[in-house]
């Protein structure tokens, strides 16, 4: 009788032991998952930025230059700012396959690809 309950507590023991290993790797793919979106998303906010700024000074000397060709600044910017409403509604219509399926990709990657060692 003894004997069944030394094998009892042995056996709890090692399912407590299992349920906090198994917790703890969820812990560590939790942490992992989202420091790898994390990062992913600090990195095109960066990109994004930088994108916008260079936009700018391309877009600025496109008006710089129109006004030149044409002689009217108003009406330079006027284009150049019909070129980025056209620009933008391009985007819009594509930011499905652009960008909404690349992240849904990009994400089950992360969370739910299975590592080499299982």
């Amino acid at each position: 009788m003894e004997n069944k309950t030394s094998n009892l507590e042995q056996l709890l023991a090692d399912v407590q032991k299992y349920v906090n290993l198994r917790l703890d790797d969820f812990k560590l793919r939790t942490v992992d998952g989202l420091s790898a979106v994390l990062s992913l998303l600090f990195s095109a906010l960066a990109c994004l930025l930088l994108l916008n700024m260079a936009l700018i000074f391309i877009f600025g000397a496109l008006a710089v230059w129109l006004s030149q060709c044409i002689g009217s600044l108003p009406w330079a910017m006027l284009i150049t700012g019909g070129l980025f409403v056209v620009l933008v509604a391009i985007l819009l219509i594509l930011r499905k396959k652009l960008i909404t399926n690349k992240l849904v990709s990009i994400l089950v990657q992360l969370f739910f690809e299975k590592p080499e060692s299982e």
